[in-house]
């Protein structure tokens, strides 16, 4: 294959590195600045000359958090992209032999304010060479630039900014990414956290209709916010800024809105203030109540949890005696009090609590809809980091080493806290999401068979050292649960 790829947009050169060829940086929209801050995002202008795509592009403006920081390890601190509200890239890395691959894209997590498509840990490499499939990372407008929703304001104002970035890139990969060996009647959306629940947000978007054909969620469902929540998180940002007319929204530096998104981060109650709304335009239904009526229907899933993913988001001083307040946004106060009772008023009753209600029963909900009417895969990813590192247990985030094949990486070691990790997990996570690319299909040769999630068994695949299937997990928390919707 050719290093110089005709685009529809213009020439681009990528560059070899083994056995892959990768391109960086391609602008998949013009940039959202000026008149189109706050805008859905516009087609690439045509060039002729050939473009050279061997860096990434900048990355959304975004205030660096633990998390993140932790991931974005590199050898040379002078890697890191530059941020630039001209963030609108996306990255392709695909087998140096011509072909006709499967197409994995992925929508990266972050809480939807952090993180990129050119993080170390999602170099596509190593899925390009070993699994013969076309990789495809992006970044996406983040915080009050990608879910400040402001459409109620005026003209010139639209909601989900974010997601309608991902289905900008997933139309440039439809129209594209034959040119780069791949299929674009075999595309598979995989991604994590806010990644995953952005793409639950996109199984809820009739404009996504045929833009992906399998999705993979990793700790993450459905998350969305009622139009009046959204409403609030728009005043309570106008008022951190000192302004009452939107329109100087416009002209604002960056530095101020992420400084007020920042304090409007730690003061907000109720969870997320940036998330995709249920708007009734864009995102007209719940994406749980769409898929239930068959809006997805034939579309494959694999889908899972951490065991403990709660363990991370819970501070070392926490005590656990507040689980009932915590509870009360999500369940009414009559049901707090109950609920609240089948945890320990601890740290660790607390860090579980958010596994259940943040994670896992959105996964559950997610799955029991679109089971009726397309296959859908469960697992959950037990490996555990030892007790006494900064963060124990099998948290949040920790399955992306594994599923990438990335634990040799700087950046996973530190993740890891240097814990010693199974190679061979990472290669059976590896070549599960590899086969689901392939066959929309998990199961393949020398993998743990791994049957549908269905009722009544509800199979689940446990992800450890030693992993196996296992019929309706923890069923006391199910029946603990049922009947109810979290808010």
């Amino acid at each position: 294959m050719s290093l110089i790829i005709e685009t529809k947009y213009g020439p681009v050169r990528g560059r070899q590195e083994g056995p892959v060829h990768v391109w960086r940086g391609l602008p998949y929209a013009q940039a959202p600045v000026g008149e189109g801050r706050f805008r859905a995002p516009q087609p690439p202008q045509f060039w002729t000359e050939v473009r050279e795509a061997t860096t990434f592009g900048a990355v959304a403006p975004q205030l660096s958090v633990g998390l993140e920081s932790r991931f974005n390890v590199r050898p040379n601190a002078a890697q890191l992209p530059a941020q630039s509200e001209d963030c609108l890239f996306l990255n392709v890395w695909a087998p140096a032999a011509p072909g006709k691959y499967p197409v994995m894209v992925w929508v990266h997590g972050g809480s939807f304010v952090t993180g990129s498509g050119s993080m170390p840990l999602y170099d596509g490499a190593r899925f390009a060479a070993q699994g013969e499939v076309v990789v495809v990372t992006l970044n996406y407008r983040l915080g009050a630039l990608g879910f400040l929703h402001l459409a109620e304001s005026g003209p010139g104002f639209e909601n989900n900014l974010g997601l309608l970035d991902q289905l900008a890139a997933l139309g440039w990969v439809r129209d594209n990414i034959a040119a780069f060996g791949g299929d674009p009647g075999r595309v598979t959306v995989f991604g994590e956290s806010a990644g995953a629940m952005s793409i639950a947000a996109l199984l809820g978007m009739p404009a996504a209709e045929g833009l992906f054909q399998a999705a993979i969620l990793q700790s993450g469902a459905v998350r969305v916010q009622p139009p009046d929540r959204a409403k609030a998180v728009a005043q309570g940002m106008l008022r951190e800024l000192g302004i009452s007319d939107p329109a100087a929204l416009r002209t604002l530096p960056v530095e101020a809105l992420l400084q007020a998104a920042q304090r409007l981060l730690r003061t907000f109650q109720g969870g997320l203030p940036f998330q995709p709304v249920l708007d009734g335009a864009t995102l007209p239904l719940n994406p749980n109540e769409a898929l239930a009526a068959g809006a997805r229907r034939g579309l494959p899933l694999l889908i899972g949890t951490n065991h403990d993913e709660g363990n991370l988001f819970v501070s070392p001083d926490a005590t656990g005696q507040h689980l009932e307040r915590l509870l009360e946004p999500l369940v009414g106060r009559e049901r707090a009090a109950s609920i609240a009772g089948q945890y320990p008023a601890s740290r660790a009753g607390q860090a579980e609590l958010i596994t259940d209600t943040v994670f896992w029963l959105p996964a559950l909900q997610l799955a029991a809809r679109q089971a009726p009417h397309a296959p859908v895969w469960m697992y959950r990813f037990d490996w555990q980091v030892p007790s006494g590192q900064p963060v124990p247990g099998a948290f949040h985030a920790l399955e992306l080493a594994f599923v990438w094949d990335a634990l040799d990486l700087p950046a996973a070691r530190i993740f890891l806290s240097n814990a010693p990790a199974p190679q061979p997990l990472a290669d059976a996570m590896h070549r599960a999401w590899l086969a689901f690319a392939h066959h929309h299909d998990p199961n393949g040769p020398g993998l743990l068979a791994w049957p549908r999630y269905e009722p009544p068994a509800r199979s689940t695949l446990i992800f450890n050292t030693e992993s196996h299937v296992e019929r309706n997990p923890q069923p006391h928390k199910r029946d603990l649960w049922a009947n109810t919707a979290l808010a």
